[in-house]
């Protein structure tokens, strides 16, 4: 559809559908936004149980040492 015959028939519409057409595509993208987030979120829960796996099966010293290195020691 032509942007013209696009914004003629915006121009027709009543306000009332206007606001809720707008307010549907809003609605649309929020969700799509909240569907993206969701689908990145479940790419890291199996890496995170990978990770939570490891650390429980390294010793108290060796535990100690990863902090220490995460937090800028030696």
């Amino acid at each position: 559809m032509k942007s013209e015959q696009l914004l003629l028939r915006i121009s027709e519409m009543p306000y009332e559908d206007l606001l809720k057409k707008v307010g549907d595509i809003r609605d649309a993208r929020v969700d799509a936004r909240a569907a993206s987030a969701n689908k990145a979120t479940k790419k890291t829960k199996p890496k995170k149980a990978a990770v939570d796996k490891l650390v429980d099966k390294m010793t108290a010293d060796e535990k100690a040492k990863l902090i220490a290195l995460l937090e800028g020691g030696s």
